[in-house]
């Protein structure tokens, strides 16, 4: 088997797209001016190995994705932080890879199917890497069938379609052996990152807010020449800004500084976000996270490709008191956060490593060490209780009450493009597609809010003040699925925009 790689200017900077041809064997890869290529290898990622070995497939911890050739089978490597997947298309003669959704559909002639609903697809990973649907309903003039792929490295022929498993979860004996564990795997990693072997040099930035999961990754890189942590000043909730300005003070960077790193705010307004926008809506049915829209801007513009750390999955793998459920060695996530960024990052040339996620799988020894007679000392009551990353921050000379007070969401109530040309043209596909007039949007989205403000007032007072647990935190609900049509309709546009790309790139070849 060969692999013939070809780089794209057009193509977003860590996308790649691979067609296998089974009739000669050979497999022909197209992708960004940021994807390293190998010996038979593409990878656009960092593991816990030597970058100069390959051996991704092998590894506990792999962030990004890979494609490369192993004794005449090629082997496709997902995320192991579960904010990314892998697709592969088939058809009789051919299999076609991608890490980006956008791009398979493009490339494939393939579109979504109207009569399908792809929350299914998104919120499929939260039965964790084992029992998740790699279906993806689509309809194509090219394949015959279209999956998604967590977690777990793909070993594919021409015979079949193979699933490698990853190592062993490891068995944690002691807080220090964790923490050790966790920093020496997040070394390795930087050393993978920063290797002499890379054409391109990658930065490392992070995140850090008042919670509880963030300022413990900031922590637990403390050895890294980490470039800026970013921060929100404010988090999402103005109910709960009336009734207290602090409950809404998210801003990390008292934290930042005390750790001597730099910070870069990321709130915005509206009026700044332009059609990337698309790229954040695009990628799954859940809840776009905007509030990483300048991380996206920002390193949209470096030289260098990046590292994001993150604290994705801190609620659940922290938690004193995670879901039963969760207590397994397969990863059961509460939503698609972190997946949501799978498109924008490609664009921008970034790599999430969710740090929580690391040794996820040992979540039943980790959480033995948090309801350990050792850790009570960091243990503070309440439902917002995380021992093992109090410890981390307190041990670092951050004080209590500096941190991990209430929970702290930077998400946004999201029904309709903040980008105001995107507004108007996702107003007029609805008119056209679903018979919905913008002044029916409109009054929909304004009872939501109502609903949801009103509910939020009375959770947050009887949380704040009554303290009698009659009322549960309210979801997000619609009158009208704006969030997923905006979704069919970013997709939609966006394969188209990157189909018109790739065609007008093939007739200035022939020509």
């Amino acid at each position: 088997m060969i692999i013939k790689t070809n780089v794209s200017i057009s193509m977003p900077r860590l996308t790649w797209f691979a067609e296998y041809h089974l009739s000669h064997n050979r497999v022909f890869i197209t992708h960004g001016k940021n994807v390293e290529v190998g010996k038979n290898c593409i990878v656009e990622g960092v593991w816990d190995g030597q970058y100069e070995d390959f051996k991704f497939e092998e590894s506990n911890h792999f962030f990004g994705s890979a494609l490369k050739i192993l004794n005449d089978d090629l082997i496709i490597v997902p995320s192991t932080g579960l904010v990314d997947r892998i697709f592969i298309g088939k058809s009789s003669e051919a299999y076609y890879i991608s890490n980006s959704l956008i791009e398979i559909l493009a490339r494939t002639s393939s579109k979504l199917d109207p009569d399908h609903n792809y929350k299914i697809q998104t919120n499929t990973i939260q039965n964790g890497f084992k029992n998740y649907t790699n279906e993806y309903p689509i309809i194509s003039e090219k394949i015959e069938s279209l999956q998604q792929y967590f977690y777990h490295p793909i070993k594919l022929n021409a015979k079949s379609t193979i699933i490698i498993n990853r190592p062993k979860p490891v068995e944690f004996l002691s807080y220090e052996h964790y923490k050790s564990k966790i920093k020496n795997d997040l070394y390795n990693i930087y050393l993978n990152s920063s290797s002499p072997f890379r054409k391109n040099k990658i930065d490392l930035y992070t995140t850090v807010s008042k919670g509880y999961d963030s300022p413990a990754v900031t922590i637990l890189t403390e050895d890294l020449p980490i470039k800026t942590a970013f921060t929100s000043k404010i988090s999402n909730s103005s109910i709960l800004g009336y009734l207290s300005k602090e409950s809404i003070n998210d801003d990390g960077t008292e934290i930042a500084e005390k750790l001597g790193l730099s910070v870069t705010y990321l709130d915005f307004r509206g009026i700044e976000v332009d059609e990337d926008e698309l790229y954040f809506l695009a990628a799954t049915t859940g809840g776009p996270e905007l509030q990483f829209y300048k991380v996206h801007k920002i390193l949209e513009t470096s030289d260098n490709p990046s590292i994001v750390l993150t604290g994705y999955h801190g609620d659940t793998i922290w938690s004193l008191s995670p879901p039963k459920a969760a207590l397994t060695d397969d990863i059961l996530k509460p939503g698609a956060s972190g997946l949501t960024l799978s498109e924008a990052r490609l664009k921008s040339g970034f790599i999430n490593i969710p740090v929580p996620m690391m040794h996820a799988r040992s979540i039943v020894s980790i959480n033995h060490i948090s309801t350990s007679e050792v850790m009570s000392g960091w243990s503070v009551g309440g439902d917002y209780d995380r021992p093992i990353p109090r410890r981390i921050v307190e041990s670092a000379g951050i004080g209590r009450n500096s941190f991990g007070k209430k929970k702290r969401a930077i998400a946004t109530f999201y029904d309709l493009p903040r980008n105001k040309d995107l507004r108007k043209e996702f107003l007029i596909y609805m008119k056209k597609r679903h018979k919905y007039s913008a002044t029916r949007i409109l009054i929909g989205f304004l009872e939501d809010r109502l609903k949801y403000n009103l509910k939020m007032t009375l959770f947050s007072f009887d949380r704040s003040y009554l303290k009698m647990g009659k009322f549960k935190r309210p979801l997000d609900g619609h009158a009208i699925d704006t969030p997923y049509q905006m979704h069919v309709w970013s997709l939609e546009k966006l394969t188209k925009i990157r189909r018109n790309a790739f065609d007008s790139q093939t007739n200035n070849l022939a020509e």
